[in-house]
């Protein structure tokens, strides 16, 4: 996935006469540096001077969190609850102080809108009809790991791929399409080729891929693009089509799509966009 963002944004820096992911372009929607020709206040100052101290109330927030389990004790998904209220409290605090120390200039990044929106909402799914949701809640807390981004933002390096991943946003889901739609095509002919032939239980174990339906053939297809023990779907159908001479046309198909998942689409000049 890194080979195919990093091709496709030097596909676009070539073919466009201005970068597509510019200074301007995403200064004017993430750079914290940007500053009104007036004079900052003292609030803005201070808020400025701690800046690191919520990234770090951040970090502890998700550290925290990694500790869940499902076999952990209740007393440990206590603290695990009382360290994520306690951190929910804090930031919906430093969202209030932002405000005030730069008021006028609040609406003016989005970035602000976007922790508006997380600190309000992680204090919502915090309220104990939520919270005793059970499942509810356990999907809602997505929004408390989206926090991660601030993590991802206050660190250079990964600053700088950040901005350029959203500087071109409909371009990484052009990309995106075009995998899944390519994969989905493969998973078609992996159907009529194989379909029938693979047993469901092999040795007494379900057979996870056995392109009985287009969604599992879609996810063996998957498998073979990211290598993941892509061979043993290859040794699994060609010995399943041994009795009927045509295994090496099963053969020819996943080698022909492993190589085209990962060569093809990790060549610096492959052009789709």
């Amino acid at each position: 996935m890194i080979a195919v963002i990093t091709s496709s944004f030097q596909v676009i820096r070539e073919e466009s006469s201005k970068s597509a992911f510019s200074a301007d372009d995403v200064s004017s929607v993430h750079d914290d540096d940007d500053q009104a020709n007036q004079k900052p206040s003292a609030l803005k100052k201070i808020y400025d001077l701690s800046h690191h101290l919520w990234i770090v109330i951040i970090g502890v927030g998700l550290f925290a969190q990694t500790f869940r389990s499902a076999t952990m004790l209740e007393t440990e998904a206590r603290v695990i609850d009382m360290v994520e209220t306690g951190v929910t409290l804090i930031l919906f605090f430093e969202i209030i102080f932002r405000f005030i120390s730069d008021w006028r200039g609040f609406r003016a990044k989005r970035r602000n809108w976007v922790d508006l929106f997380l600190a309000i909402t992680t204090c919502i799914i915090l309220l104990p009809p939520v919270r005793r949701a059970g499942r509810i809640y356990d999907w809602l807390t997505i929004f408390q790991l989206l926090r991660v981004y601030r993590l991802v933002w206050a660190i250079p390096v990964t600053r700088n791929l950040l901005a350029k991943v959203l500087g071109n946003v409909s371009g990484l889901f052009n990309l995106i399409l075009f995998v899944i739609l390519l994969t989905f095509l493969c998973a078609l002919f992996a159907v009529q080729i194989v379909r029938g032939d693979i047993p469901g239980e092999i040795d007494g174990e379900t057979t996870p891929v056995s392109f009985f339906t287009i969604f599992n053939a879609f996810l063996g297809m998957y498998q073979v693009f990211s290598s993941e023990d892509w061979t043993s779907l290859l040794y699994m159908s060609t010995e399943a089509q041994r009795p009927y001479g045509v295994g090496w046309i099963s053969a020819m198909f996943f080698i022909g799509w492993f190589i085209l998942g990962n060569c093809k689409f990790s060549r610096p000049r492959f052009r789709f966009l």
